[in-house]
C-alpha cells in the first residue's frame, strides 16, 4: 500500500480486546511486579499487588475505556468517520477520515497533522512547510523530500528489497506503527481499538502520540 505490502507486521501485537475471555499470568519473583489479565465479557480486569498496576477496561461497539483504580478513565470512541481521544488531563485527539486524507487535531492549530494518500505515496502536512514530508514509490525506490529540501533522501533498490520503515524513521518522521495503521485506516477506516494496545504483561500502549 503505503509503501509496501508488509507494512502491517510493524503492528504491536495485542491481547484480544473483543470475543472469547481469556486469562493471562505472570508471576515474577520481584513483588508487586507480577499481573493476571482477565477477560469476561465486555470488561478487562489487570490484577497486581501493586495497585499502581491495576487497571479496568471496558470495550464496546463503538469504543473503550480504561483506567487505573481509583483515576478517571481514558476514553476512545467512534462518531462517524471519526475516532475521538478524550483524556481526564484534556489532552484530547480527534482523528477524521474523509475519501484519501486523515486529519489529526489537537487543541490548537500548530499540532493539527494532515496526512494525504496519493497514488505513489503519502504526504504529511504540518504547521510550517518546512515540517511538511513527501514519501513516495519511485522506479526503483523510495523518495522522501522535505520542505527542507537539504533534508531530502533517496533509497534506491534492486527489485525483490523492500524499504524498511524502521532504518528510515528519521528521514519518513514517522514511527514504523504509525506507518502501519495510516496503511489500515486508508484500506478500511479507523476503529478505536487500533489506538490501544494491550500487551501479555498488562500494559496499554496508545498510539495516538505517534501522529505528530
Amino acid at each position: 500500500m503505503l509503501i509496501s505490502s508488509q507494512t502491517h507486521k510493524y503492528l504491536p501485537r495485542s491481547l484480544p480486546l473483543h470475543g472469547s475471555n481469556y486469562q493471562v499470568t505472570v508471576g515474577k519473583n520481584r513483588h508487586g511486579a507480577g499481573r493476571q489479565i482477565t477477560k469476561y465479557g465486555d470488561t478487562i480486569r489487570v490484577r497486581s499487588a501493586n495497585p499502581a498496576n491495576q487497571l479496568t477496561m471496558q470495550v464496546k461497539s463503538d469504543g473503550l475505556t480504561w483506567a487505573q483504580d481509583g483515576h478517571q478513565p481514558t476514553e476512545v470512541y467512534k462518531r462517524a468517520d471519526q475516532v475521538a481521544v478524550r483524556r481526564p488531563t484534556g489532552q484530547s485527539v480527534v482523528f477524521s477520515k474523509l475519501g484519501n486524507e486523515i486529519m489529526v487535531n489537537r487543541p490548537g492549530l500548530s499540532q493539527d497533522v494532515y496526512f494525504s494518500k496519493t497514488e505513489n505515496g503519502l504526504n504529511i502536512d504540518r504547521y510550517g512547510y518546512l515540517n511538511d514530508v513527501e514519501i513516495k514509490s519511485v522506479p526503483d525506490g523510495v523518495s522522501i523530500r522535505h520542505g527542507d529540501s537539504s533534508k531530502n533522501t533517496l533509497v534506491s533498490m534492486t527489485d525483490g528489497l523492500e524499504f524498511d520503515p524502521v532504518a528510515f524513521q528519521e528521514e519518513t518522521t514517522l514511527d514504523p506503527h504509525a506507518l502501519a495503521l495510516l496503511d489500515k485506516w486508508f484500506e478500511s477506516g479507523i476503529q478505536p481499538t487500533d489506538l490501544v494496545t494491550l500487551t501479555q504483561k498488562g500494559e496499554i500502549l496508545e498510539a495516538d502520540g505517534l501522529f505528530r
